[in-house]
């Protein structure tokens, strides 16, 4: 893909949920948590 095509394309919306190191189970118990 050259840039021009990259230029022309749809744009792309790009979305995180990030819960961070900070919070954890103890500001809020519904968060996952994976080792």
């Amino acid at each position: 893909m050259d840039y021009e095509a990259y230029l022309d394309g749809e744009p792309v919306v790009v979305t995180a949920a990030l819960t961070g190191g900070i919070h954890g189970k103890e500001a809020n118990p519904d968060l996952p948590e994976t080792p």
